[in-house]
C-alpha cells in the first residue's frame, strides 16, 4: 500500500483552479502486468520509433482482468523516452471489456529497468463489472525491465 501526496505552489495566476492545493493519491487501485510479445521499430513523420505489443492481466478496483495493447515508443534527443498507446481489457469470463488510451515519459535508470510515470483514459460500455472504469483516469507509475516485464501500479485522479 502507497500513499502519495502533492503540494501544488501557490500560483498568482491561478485562474479559477484553487491554489495551494493538496492532493493525495492514497491507495493504488490499478495494477497491471505485462509481457512485451512483440517489438519493432519503423519510421513515423522521419523518427525512428519503436512498435510494442503485449499482453497481460491485472486487477482495477478489484475487478480481475487480462490485457492487451500496444505502445509506440520514441526517444528523444535528451534521451528520455516519450510512449503513447492503447490497452483493452476484459473480464476473465470475458463477457465485458474496457479500453484505455496513455501517454507517458521515461527514463532509463543506471540497474536498465525504463521507470516511467502517466496518465491513462478509461472508456466502455459496460453495464456489469467493467462499468467502474468508464471515464475514469488514473496517474501511473511503471517500470519495465529488458526482458520485457512491465509493472503498472496506477491511481485514481479525481
Amino acid at each position: 500500500t502507497t500513499t502519495t501526496t502533492t503540494t501544488a505552489a501557490n500560483s498568482t495566476n491561478a485562474g479559477n483552479i484553487t491554489s495551494n492545493t493538496v492532493i493525495t493519491l492514497g491507495t493504488p487501485i490499478f495494477i497491471e502486468n505485462d509481457k512485451t510479445v512483440n517489438l519493432r521499430s519503423s519510421v513515423v513523420n522521419g523518427s525512428r520509433i519503436l512498435e510494442a505489443s503485449y499482453v497481460g492481466n491485472g486487477a482495477v478496483k478489484e475487478v480481475s482482468f487480462t490485457a492487451k495493447g500496444f505502445d509506440f515508443i520514441a526517444t528523444k534527443p535528451d534521451g528520455g523516452i516519450y510512449s503513447q498507446g492503447r490497452t483493452t481489457i476484459m473480464t476473465k469470463d470475458n463477457n465485458e471489456r474496457a479500453d484505455y488510451v496513455f501517454q507517458a515519459i521515461a527514463h532509463y535508470d543506471a540497474d536498465g529497468r525504463l521507470r516511467g510515470n502517466g496518465a491513462a483514459f478509461f472508456s466502455t460500455n459496460s453495464t456489469g463489472k467493467l462499468a467502474i472504469v468508464k471515464n475514469l483516469v488514473i496517474v501511473y507509475k511503471d517500470e519495465a525491465t529488458r526482458g520485457g516485464n512491465i509493472k503498472t501500479v496506477g491511481w485514481e485522479w479525481k
